[in-house]
């Protein structure tokens, strides 16, 4: 078990507002172009039936290849009820390079992915999104983007959101 301590400063980007797919949905797909490190923080509610939400990362060169699945690096996630999240401040992490992260028990919780821009460099990305399998009407996600911005920044950096 351990913390997540996100950075104090950052710019916060809405990537999907709370929706329910019953059908497979991806969110906004942000460009870490200008960015130096960004955490992707999905919330998501697997109450109402047996049904998992599978939640993978999605990354591309431009908006319109933004349809890889990637390994996951570093991330964590909670699961429980809100109660449940106040009792404790830790999250378990991750296995790194997973492929993807799908709840283990009927529940809600949140997941925080963490991406090193650097760490793509090789592979020409630089637009990530999050990806969500299909769900039912009774099962929410959302997710939002802290983009930590890079040391040298012009006054005002262009959208975060791509597409």
């Amino acid at each position: 078990m351990m913390n997540i301590g996100l950075p104090e400063y950052g710019k916060v980007v809405q990537l999907q507002a709370p929706i329910s797919y019953t059908g497979a949905g991806t969110t906004d797909a942000v460009s870490l172009k200008y960015c130096q490190k960004a955490y992707f923080i999905v919330q998501f509610n697997c109450l109402g039936n047996a049904n998992t939400i599978t939640m993978t990362l999605w990354g591309g060169a431009t908006v319109t290849t933004a349809t890889n699945a990637i390994a996951l690096g570093n991330w964590w996630y909670q699961e429980g009820s809100a109660a449940a999240m106040l009792l404790t401040d830790t999250a378990i992490k991750g296995a790194v390079a997973a492929a993807n992260y799908t709840p283990t028990t009927v529940t809600e919780g949140y997941m925080v992915i963490e991406i090193n821009p650097e760490d793509w460099v090789t592979t020409g990305y630089d637009c990530f999104a999050v990806r969500f399998s299909a769900c039912d009407a009774t099962q929410h996600v959302s997710a939002m983007a802290l983009l930590i911005p890079g040391r040298y920044q012009q006054a005002t950096p262009p959208s975060a959101i791509v597409n």
